[in-house]
């Protein structure tokens, strides 16, 4: 009887007094992978029927394009992960490009000429 109970005390405390292990840092399981795989690809196709169909203009299908070509080369496994550009970044610089360039009055969405200074904009429309 004292041997079955110092057995079964020594299986239960062996866990808690065992050296720790190196824990190995672990990916995306296999499943979440092949999801980031399927949304990447599927997000260029849409894309591409955005554009085709003239949802979007050239510089936003190309500045799109960039963006899901990243994220679907990193769903691949073809390149590192990296961090993407925060949020206060983007809006920062679509409102640079909502301002007139030469004096930095806001402008009216398509405006084609800065309404302060009178100088054409570049691109056209904000």
């Amino acid at each position: 009887m004292l041997i079955l109970i110092l057995v079964s005390a020594g299986l239960i405390l062996w866990p808690l007094l065992r050296p720790p292990q190196e824990s190995v840092p672990q990916g995306p399981s296999s499943a979440e992978a092949e999801r980031a795989k399927r949304m990447a690809l599927y997000a260029l196709r849409e894309l591409e029927m955005e554009f085709a169909t003239g949802k979007l203009s050239a510089e936003d299908y190309a500045r799109l394009r960039e963006r899901y070509e990243a994220r679907a080369a990193q769903a691949l496994g073809l390149v590192p992960a990296r961090p993407s550009p925060s949020l206060d970044e983007e809006i920062r610089a679509a409102r640079a490009r909502r301002r007139c360039p030469a004096c930095g009055q806001r402008r009216p969405p398509g405006a084609r000429f800065c309404p302060a200074c009178g100088r054409p904009v570049e691109g056209g429309a904000g």
